[in-house]
C-alpha cells in the first residue's frame, strides 16, 4: 500500500503572545517553507486561533489550532485546544490528572515541549520537572527542539528518553519543533512528517491522527516507513523528499546507516548503500522497537532520521 507524507510544525508563537511574527506573518512563513499544517501553540491564550483558521482558508495550509500551556513545571502542548485552561491545576507530582483535564477541555493530541532544556535559573519554567508515573496520557514527545539549538534545547536527552520509553512499550509518538518567535536562521534541522495510508480531506486532521497511532517521523531529508509482520521487518525508504534538497544528494544517500533496537536489546545495523527497500529477520520476541537512520556512522551528531515506532501487536 503506497504511503502518503504530510510535513507538518507543531510549535509556533505570534505576537499573540511572546513571538515576533504577527498572524498572517506566521503563516506566511509557513506557507513559503513547504509546510502542509501548521500548529497555532501561543502560549496561554487561544486568542490568534480564529485569526489563523480564517487566513488559512485562502493559503495552501491547514491550520491546527492549539495552546502552549506555560507553567513552572515545563510546558505542555495541547492540540485542538480551543480554550485556556487553569494551569495551577498542574500537580507537578501527579501531571497526569492535569492532561486528562486537557483533553476533557477538547485537546485532541498532548505532547511534551522540549523536555530537557537549559532549567533554572537561566530558563525558569521551560525544563520538564513533572514527575510521570504513567506517561499512557502523553500522546507525543518533542524530541528536537531547533529553536536556539541542542546546548540550550537538550535534544540528545529528550531523544533517548523518548527511545526508553519506546522501548517500555509506551505508544508515544516522535515530533520535532522550531519553536518559532521569530524568522530562523538557514540550518540543517529537523522536521515532521506524519505518515498516512490514504489523503482523505483535511491534512490537519491527518496530522492529528498519524501523532494519535503513532505515525509521525523526524527528519532531515531521507523519509522511510517500516512495518512488521510474520516475523519480518520491512523498511522502505523515500528519497524524493525535497526538504534540505534531499532529493538532489545522491552520493549521500549511499551512506545511511540504518539502526534497529528492540525491547529485548536485540539491535542491528545495515549500511544501505543503494538499497530503498530492505528486509530484516526480526526478533520472535520482540514487542516494541525504534529505527534510526544515520549517515555514516551511529551518533548523535550524524543522525539524519527517526522513524515511527514499530508494536508489533498492531500487525496481528
Amino acid at each position: 500500500m503506497e504511503r502518503h507524507f504530510i510535513r507538518a510544525e507543531l510549535h509556533n508563537h505570534s505576537t499573540e503572545s511572546d513571538g515576533q511574527l504577527s498572524v498572517l506573518e506566521l503563516l506566511k512563513y509557513g506557507e513559503e517553507q513547504g509546510f502542509q499544517v501548521l500548529a497555532i501553540t501561543d502560549h496561554n491564550t487561544v486568542s490568534g486561533q480564529d485569526l489563523a483558521i480564517a487566513l488559512a482558508k485562502k493559503m495552501d495550509l491547514d491550520i491546527i489550532p492549539g495552546i502552549e500551556i506555560t507553567t513552572f513545571y515545563g510546558h505542555i502542548l495541547a492540540l485542538g485546544l480551543k480554550q485556556m485552561v487553569d494551569y495551577t491545576a498542574l500537580d507537578p507530582t501527579h501531571p497526569e490528572e492535569f492532561i486528562k483535564i486537557l483533553k476533557k477541555a477538547g485537546a485532541r493530541a498532548v505532547g511534551i515541549a522540549h523536555p530537557y532544556c537549559v532549567g533554572p535559573p537561566i530558563m525558569v519554567g521551560c525544563r520538564m520537572e513533572m514527575n510521570f508515573r504513567d506517561m499512557h496520557t502523553v500522546d507525543y514527545i518533542e524530541i528536537f527542539n531547533t529553536s536556539e539549538g541542542d546546548m540550550f534545547s537538550g535534544n540528545e536527552a529528550a531523544l533517548e528518553w523518548w527511545r526508553t520509553l519506546i522501548l517500555q512499550g509506551y505508544r508515544i509518538s516522535p515530533v520535532t519543533g522550531i519553536d518559532l518567535h521569530r524568522i530562523p536562521d538557514e540550518k540543517s534541522v529537523f522536521t515532521t512528517y506524519g505518515i498516512v495510508e490514504q489523503e482523505s480531506g483535511s491534512k490537519a486532521e491527518e496530522i492529528v491522527m498519524a501523532i494519535l497511532r503513532q505515525k509521525t517521523m523526524v527528519t532531515k531529508g531521507p523519509r522511510f516507513y517500516s512495518d512488521y509482520r510474520d516475523g519480518t521487518i520491512r523498511v522502505q525508504i523515500d528519497h524524493g523528499s525535497i526538504y534540505q534538497r534531499w532529493h538532489r544528494r545522491k552520493e549521500e544517500h549511499r551512506e545511511l546507516l540504518l539502526y534497529i533496537r528492540d525491547n529485548t536489546g536485540w539491535e542491528r545495523e545495515i549500511l544501505l548503500g543503494e538499497s530503498t527497500e530492505i528486509e530484516i529477520q526480526g526478533n520472535l520476541e520482540m514487542k516494541c522497537a525504534y529505527i534510526e537512520l544515520y549517515q555514516k556512522k551511529r551518533s548523535f551528531e550524524h543522525l539524519m532520521a527517526v522513524g515511527a515506532p514499530l508494536y508489533v501487536e498492531e500487525e496481528k
